[in-house]
């Protein structure tokens, strides 16, 4: 009987960065999250499916702010980049190969 194992790893990596330009009273803040997962839901001796997670939010108080723009009259970014990826792999054993 096959047994599952499982296997599972997150990773998490918050930044924030905060810079004021000179001549401009509103500080420009600006940060980006990621987050990585790796999971295997099934694993045995011929096969298993791994997926994998990554997602990134990214924010950005002051965007498209310039030496002649001023960092209030700027939109603010506010912008979400996800990928998934599965992968399913079978090795070849003494039945499956002719």
């Amino acid at each position: 009987m096959l047994q599952p194992d499982y296997h599972f790893s997150p990773l998490l990596l918050p930044s924030r960065f905060r810079r004021t330009l000179g001549g401009f009273s509103a500080p420009i803040d600006t940060g980006v999250n990621r987050v990585l997962v790796d999971f295997t839901p099934w694993l045995d001796q011929h096969q298993r499916i791994d997926l994998l997670y990554s997602g990134q939010h990214v924010f950005n108080s002051a965007q498209g702010a310039m030496p002649n723009v001023s960092p209030e009259s700027t939109t603010r970014g506010n912008d979400n980049f996800s990928q998934f990826q599965a992968l399913w792999r079978r090795s070849l054993n003494s039945t499956t190969a002719v």
